[in-house]
């Protein structure tokens, strides 16, 4: 709610993908997690909960984590994080996430892409959807920790007063970070290689799974 920002956690399918031959994973600026679906899991999310919790209690402090009813999110407790669910059927408008926040983060991350994309044209005779097809889950690592450091604490403070975690009268525009700064050259490359405008490609993933489906009800009562 502060605008702090914890390390972020990256799910692929492999345990050690050849672009990870010259660099453990435990020394990435991210927490690396694999499963053959490169899925979000209770399992995952417990591992990841507790590695937090040790982290709170290691400086002390006690906080509250609110989580929708996603069904990868477990009921578990910890010892200085107490966590709260938000009521089904919320999320759309009680997830500060949803407001602004991952919107920011893709937003910055595609920018990243498609410069690497450009500047390696400029530098080689490969075309971009040869680039396009070369970049390593390495590489996105490195853009999703960059977009992440990028993302400001008051874009953060902003969408969690959009949601009502707040007794500032505070809002999260939705001009805030738009592509606007985002260079023409950019935007072109966006529609040339996937068909779309920017924008669209920052939400181009919208519908993809990040966890099963099929086994699970969104609509459970998850509140503890």
């Amino acid at each position: 709610m502060s605008g702090e920002k914890l390390k972020p956690l990256v799910i692929g399918k492999s345990a050690k993908p050849r672009c990870f031959s010259r660099i453990k994973p435990e020394r990435l600026p991210v927490t690396y997690r694999n499963n053959k679906k490169a899925w979000m899991t209770s399992e995952l999310m417990i591992d990841w909960l507790k590695s937090v919790d040790r982290q709170m209690k290691r400086s002390g402090r006690h906080i509250l984590m609110f989580l929708d009813n996603a069904p990868a999110h477990p009921k578990v407790t910890l010892d200085n994080i107490k966590l709260v669910f938000l009521p089904a059927n919320t999320t759309s408008v009680a997830q500060p996430m949803d407001q602004g926040i991952i919107q920011t983060l893709k937003l910055k991350y595609r920018s990243r892409q498609l410069k690497y994309i450009l500047s390696q044209m400029e530098h080689s005779d490969k075309v971009g959807s040869t680039i396009l097809r070369e970049i390593s889950i390495l590489d996105a690592i490195y853009w999703i920790n960059g977009s992440w450091k990028e993302v400001e604490a008051s874009t953060i403070q902003k969408c969690f007063a959009k949601c009502g975690f707040t007794q500032f009268n505070q809002v999260c525009s939705d001009n805030d970070d738009d592509d606007d700064e985002v260079p023409l050259a950019v935007l072109r490359l966006s529609n040339e290689l996937f068909g779309c405008t920017f924008s669209d490609l920052v939400d181009i993933d919208k519908a993809v799974p990040t966890f099963d489906l099929n086994t699970v009800n969104w609509d459970r009562n998850a509140r503890i």
